[in-house]
């Protein structure tokens, strides 16, 4: 398939050969720039397909120009078989003269084979690319996991063998704190089992059912999972209504919500003053955001809030940990953004971003 922004160099110290490929190149719907002996090689990280005479300059020496940084285009050398026999690359293309000049004719066939090899290659290299990425990811979550997980097994285990081994002696009262604090830490190792099995539900985003977020919902079911933390730590919880909603798949969001208040509670000021809403970013999306009482941030650990077993040294509160590594993965799947405004004594604001519901 041609295609018409292709841009095509033409280095030939030969002007008329080089307005011969030119005219054949044009026909193809190629845009052609011819460079002569003396012309810079700067800016040939702007062509798609470079055509080069090695006449006019040798392999190795233009093969030294080209840009390192993945933008170097497709390479089509012009010479003799003897010229060509020097170069062992396989991704360029090849041009052999003749005395007649009849090799212009197949120039353009020549040109699409390389422009479609390198578009091979091009996607090749992008999805190994997402493989590294995703594979990057995988490990990232498995070591949150791993980390989020430890702690409170580890504790469950050293409280349940105090009770097994003291069983007889330990009085009843104490048995019982040992025994809360033992469903307590079973009920967060089920949560984040729960938060592990929600990411994995569904590999792809278009197997997501993506609806028009209602936030009113959401916070409902909100004050439900965090019922015994509001009511433990007098937490006041305001929801501003809003008109805006956005695209998303309401599990994950709700996900991200409760991590989200839950996380503003924790962090929040005696008592707990959490406010939650949403407003326009812009024409294509809407931002969600958590704001609440807190101390703040510095600034200097703003940029690490996300990163996964994150501790905060203004506090000696545990660090977010799993909750907000779980919310930025969430929210980059639905293709939204995460991040905080925070100013120390005066509390942070969480946010993140969704495509607006009457704009996809």
């Amino acid at each position: 398939m041609m295609n018409d922004k292709s841009k095509v160099l033409i280095f030939e110290t030969n002007l008329d050969l080089a307005n011969e490929l030119k005219t054949q190149l044009v026909n193809e719907s190629y845009n052609v720039d011819i460079h002569t002996a003396g012309d810079s090689h700067e800016g040939i990280d702007l062509y798609d397909i470079v055509i080069v005479d090695l006449d006019f300059v040798s392999y190795q020496d233009f093969y030294d120009t080209l840009p390192k940084n993945g933008n170097a285009p497709v390479l089509i050398y012009m010479g003799s078989i003897e010229e060509l026999a020097n170069i062992t690359d396989t991704n360029w293309g090849y041009l052999v003269k003749d005395d007649l000049n009849q090799f212009v004719k197949i120039a353009p066939i020549e040109v699409n084979r390389a422009n479609a090899h390198n578009q091979m290659l091009r996607e090749r290299q992008a999805l190994v690319d997402e493989n590294r990425q995703l594979t990057k990811g995988l490990e990232e979550f498995a070591q949150t996991i791993g980390h989020e997980m430890k702690s409170p097994l580890s504790t469950i285990v050293s409280y349940v063998s105090i009770l097994v081994s003291e069983y007889h002696s330990i009085p009843k009262d104490e048995a019982m704190e040992f025994l809360k604090l033992i469903e307590t830490l079973s009920i967060k190792a089920s949560n984040i089992v729960d938060t592990l099995l929600l990411l994995a539900s569904i590999p792809h985003l278009k197997d997501l059912e993506l609806v028009p977020i209602k936030l009113e919902r959401i916070m409902n079911a909100v004050d439900i999972r965090l019922r015994d933390v509001i009511m433990d730590t007098n937490s006041k919880i305001i929801f501003l209504e809003s008109a805006e909603t956005g695209i998303g798949y309401e599990p994950w969001v709700e996900e991200v919500i409760v991590n989200l208040v839950s996380n503003a509670i924790k962090y929040g000021g005696s008592p707990p003053a959490v406010k939650v809403g949403s407003d326009i970013i812009d024409a294509n999306y809407v931002r969600f955001w958590v704001k609440d009482n807190g101390q703040g941030i510095p600034k200097e650990e703003v940029s690490r809030i996300f990163t996964p077993f994150t501790r905060l040294k203004h506090t000696n509160i545990e660090g977010h940990g799993l909750g907000l590594s779980i919310v930025r993965q969430i929210v980059e799947r639905l293709g939204g953004e995460v991040g905080v405004d925070s100013e120390v004594g005066h509390g942070s604001t969480f946010f993140f971003t969704l495509p607006r519901a009457n704009h996809r």
